[in-house]
């Protein structure tokens, strides 16, 4: 119960919390503000009418005396209020009770504030003033218009019943309930476009601050990860420098040779890896990469990436089974399903002991009651390690973890994968246990 009336207060309706706290510290600034405003304003009532308090007939005497007692509890008051309010804004969370009710006590004070003086004011005239400069006073504060239309109600009721205690006059007594049901609706109407207005500045400026950390983060993650991959290439480049001044070398011998064109080899493959993903990964982001996803044939495709990893697979001794039926369909981008592929692939491979098995299967799988193709690449290697499998697809994040021949690599494959399969509106699961191998888990919406 506490909380429903909590929620009905706090504008709960308001999905973003920022945002909520953001109108609640508004709101309590601009209490703050009328309460000061309203402290001001007494004085100068009380000024104006100390003076000639005790002149005129008795009914003026009466009306003055009375004026003068309301606004010195209203100083009383609105002071106790705006004391709360500065300690609020100084000292406390923006989610405490006082942010969230100070602006109603206000409204309690200044509601009553205006229907007291607009009852003072019919001993000597028919005029609702207070009243009037009550409700313009509301349409300061950003409250709720639910919660207004209700307090709003309640405010005429009151007025409607207090109007005739001093005022005997049935016509005057008739118009001031016109007028007070007049104004009410016009500040009504100003308090929820007052509302509307701010709502949609806070929201502006709340998606322009999240765009502004999303993009500080992308190019802190984009700089860090250029600084690793200059890094990266700069240890094959020198190596395959080396390398040709070695095969320059007369003394080297022919066996020797060739193990050094073997190594030469392996780190331009490396070097050729790389580029290509970092080709790849980059027209992704600047949306350079045509999609076009279409109905393929998952099993041969497997198997020309099989093929074309085969000399990496055969150096180890690994077997690599497919075990994808042939009728078996995938909706995908030809391109982007390829890179995918031979991207896990690679990696199976490279975190495969010598003897070792990688094994790719699909099937049909229903998950939250929606249909997907499932693509399964199993490992028995060397297994991820939980503090790894953490940032294994942040783009700052450097995976030292070299592969069972000392490969090596930058980790971009899979970044590339899962940026690949997103883009498919699919997903890219990992289980892994150090030591037992991995299961990377592609899947894809079946159309």
């Amino acid at each position: 119960m506490i909380h429903q009336i909590k929620s009905f207060f706090v504008a709960s309706d308001i999905d973003d919390p920022v945002i909520q706290k953001e109108v609640q510290k508004a709101s309590l600034v601009r209490t703050l503000i009328a309460t000061c405003g309203a402290i001001l304003f007494s004085a100068s009532v009380i000024s104006a009418f100390y003076h000639n308090r005790n002149n005129g007939t008795l009914i003026e005497i009466q009306w003055r005396t009375s004026i003068i007692q309301l606004n010195s509890c209203m100083i009383l008051i609105n002071t106790c209020l705006a004391a709360l309010a500065l300690y609020t804004l100084r000292y406390k969370k923006p989610n405490g009770l006082l942010y969230a009710y100070l602006p109603y006590a206000l409204l309690i004070v200044i509601g009553g504030w205006g229907i007291a003086g607009s009852v003072f004011h019919q001993l000597i005239s028919w005029t609702i003033s207070p009243f009037i400069m009550a409700c313009f006073v509301f349409v300061m504060l950003l409250i709720r218009p639910v919660v207004f239309m209700y307090y709003f109600a309640f405010l005429y009721i009151v007025f409607y019943f207090f109007i005739p205690v001093n005022q005997s006059n049935p016509n005057y007594v008739l118009l001031n309930r016109a007028l007070g049901f007049g104004i009410l609706l016009i500040s009504y109407c100003l308090s929820l476009l007052t509302w509307n207005n701010n709502l949609v500045r806070f929201r502006q400026n709340r998606l322009i601050e999240l765009q502004t950390e999303a993009l500080k983060e992308s190019n802190a993650s984009k700089d860090k990860f250029f600084s690793i991959l200059s890094h990266d290439l700069k240890g094959p480049v020198a190596t395959s420098l080396l390398l040709t001044e070695l095969l320059q070398e007369d003394h080297v011998g022919e066996q020797e040779r060739k193990e050094i064109q073997q190594l030469f080899r392996s780190s331009l493959e490396n070097i050729s890896r790389l580029l290509n993903n970092v080709l790849l990964w980059a027209n992704n982001q600047t949306g350079n990469i045509g999609f076009n996803p279409v109905d393929l044939e998952l099993k041969a495709i497997i198997d020309e990436d099989i093929q074309l990893l085969h000399a990496m697979a055969i150096q180890k001794n690994i077997k690599v089974i497919n075990e994808v039926s042939k009728n078996f369909i995938l909706h995908a981008d030809h391109h982007m399903l390829r890179t995918i592929i031979r991207n896990l692939l690679t990696n199976a491979i490279k975190f495969t002991h010598s003897e070792g098995k990688v094994l790719i299967s699909a099937e049909q799988v229903t998950r939250n009651n929606l249909p997907f193709s499932k693509l399964a690449i199993v490992d028995n290697g060397i297994g991820i390690s939980p503090a790894l499998l953490v940032d294994l697809f942040k783009l700052d994040k450097k995976i030292m973890t070299p592969g069972t021949h000392n490969e090596t690599g930058t980790g971009l494959g899979l970044i590339l994968c899962k940026d690949f399969i997103e883009k498919h509106k699919g997903k890219l699961l990992v289980e892994s246990e150090e030591l037992s191998g991995s299961c990377f888990t592609v899947l894809l919406p079946i159309q």
